[in-house]
C-alpha cells in the first residue's frame, strides 16, 4: 500500500508537465487566435463590408449628417435621403464593386460602381468605434427665393452667406394686384444653384416655402400651422369658386375680399361659364399650404374638388388657388388671385 502510495505521484509528474504544455499551447493559440481577429476587424475590407450591408438593408441613418460634415450642402435631409433611394433602388450593393481612392487614417473613400455606372464616392469616416457612411451628392435644381427683408437665412442652424443674394428691397411677387402699395411686403432675393430639392430654409424657426405660380419664385414665410385659420383660407376659396357657378352670392364673396384690389373689380364681371343650372353640388378634398409672408399678409395654395349636377349631366372639377390674403381690422381678406389647378394632385399633369 506504501509502495503503492509512492507510484501516484511519480505518474502525475509526466502527466501535469503535458497539462501544463497543452493549456500553455491552447492558451497560445487562443491568444493568436483573438490577435487575428483583432487584426482581420481593422482591415478595411471587414469595415467596408459592415457599411454596404447597412446600405443594402437601405439603411441610410446618420449619413446626412455625416455628408453634410464632409461637405457643407443647403439640400435638406428630406432632399438627400429621397435622392440615396433613387440611387440605391432596385441595386444589390453587395454586388458593387468599390475602388479604393484613399485608406488612410480614420477617413477612408471608394469609388462605388454598379456595372458600368459610377454611382458617387463613399467614404466611411469612424465614430467612435463604428463606421459611418456618408455621400456627397449634388444635383442640378435651382430655386429663386423670395425672403421677408433683412432676415438671417440659416440652414441647419447655420448662417448663410450674402454671395447667395441676387436682390434686396423687393415688392413681393405675388401683390401685383394690390392696389395700396403699404400692404406689400419688401423682400430679397437669393439665388440656390445645383441642389437635390427645396433647401430647409429656417425649417427650424417655423418656416416654409410656396412656389409662386407665376413667376416660379419660391415665397419663404412662417408656416401657417392654425387650422382654424386655415379653415377659413379655404371658405374663402370655395366662395370664389362658387359664385360663377351660382352657388352662392357676390355679397358672400365681398365679404372675405378686399373689395380696393384689382383682381375683384375685375371678378365682378364675371359670367357663369362652369354648368347650366343644377340643383345639387359637393365640395371635397379640401387642402391648404399657407405661409405669414408679413404680419399682415398670408400666400396659400389651396385646393379642393368641386362637384356638380343638374340631373342629366355631372361634372368634377379639380380646382387649384394661389390666393393672397391681407389682413384687415383684424379679418383676412383676399387681395389677390390665381387660378391654378396644377396645384391640386388629382388634375391631370
Amino acid at each position: 500500500m506504501a509502495k503503492g502510495i509512492k507510484i501516484l505521484p511519480a505518474l502525475l509528474i509526466p502527466a501535469v508537465i503535458a497539462g501544463g504544455v497543452w493549456f500553455a499551447g491552447s492558451r497560445y493559440v487562443k491568444q493568436e487566435e483573438e490577435k487575428f481577429a483583432s487584426y482581420e476587424a481593422s482591415m478595411p475590407e471587414v469595415e467596408l463590408k459592415e457599411v454596404l450591408t447597412k446600405l443594402n438593408q437601405k439603411d441610410y441613418s446618420g449619413m446626412y449628417e455625416a455628408s453634410m460634415k464632409l461637405s457643407p450642402s443647403l439640400d435638406s435631409e428630406a432632399s438627400y435621403l429621397k435622392r440615396l433611394e433613387e440611387i440605391f433602388a432596385d441595386r444589390d450593393v453587395m454586388a458593387m464593386t468599390c475602388d479604393p481612392v484613399s485608406e488612410s487614417g480614420d477617413q477612408r473613400e471608394y469609388r462605388l460602381i454598379d456595372g458600368d455606372t459610377l454611382l458617387g464616392n463613399l467614404v466611411i469616416v469612424k465614430q467612435g468605434d463604428t463606421w459611418q457612411p456618408a455621400m456627397v451628392l449634388k444635383g442640378n435644381e435651382s430655386y429663386t427665393v423670395e425672403v421677408p427683408s433683412r432676415m438671417e437665412l440659416k440652414i441647419m442652424d447655420q448662417p448663410i452667406g450674402s454671395e447667395y443674394l441676387v436682390e434686396s428691397g423687393k415688392e413681393a411677387a405675388n401683390f401685383f394686384q394690390v392696389t395700396d402699395p403699404s400692404v406689400i411686403p419688401f423682400v430679397d432675393i437669393y439665388q440656390f444653384d445645383n441642389l437635390l430639392g427645396k433647401p430647409a430654409l429656417n425649417e427650424a424657426e417655423g418656416y416654409s416655402m410656396i412656389q409662386d405660380v407665376l413667376s416660379k419664385h419660391w415665397l419663404l414665410g412662417k408656416t401657417v400651422t392654425d387650422e382654424d385659420l386655415k379653415k377659413k383660407l379655404i371658405n374663402a376659396a370655395e366662395l370664389i369658386a362658387e359664385y360663377p357657378a351660382m352657388d352662392t352670392s357676390l355679397a358672400s364673396v365681398t365679404a372675405v375680399s378686399d373689395t380696393t384690389s384689382a383682381w375683384y373689380k375685375k371678378y365682378v364681371t364675371l359670367q357663369n361659364y362652369w354648368f347650366t343650372a343644377h340643383n345639387k353640388m359637393e365640395i371635397s378634398n379640401e387642402h391648404c399650404d399657407a405661409v405669414q409672408q408679413s404680419d399682415d399678409t398670408i400666400v396659400s395654395h389651396i385646393y379642393f374638388d368641386y362637384f356638380a349636377d343638374n340631373g342629366e349631366v355631372n361634372r368634377t372639377w379639380h380646382v387649384g388657388y394661389q390666393l393672397t390674403f391681407r389682413n384687415i381690422g383684424g379679418e383676412w381678406k383676399v387681395c389677390g388671385t390665381e387660378l391654378c389647378s396644377l396645384i391640386n394632385p388629382e388634375q391631370p399633369h
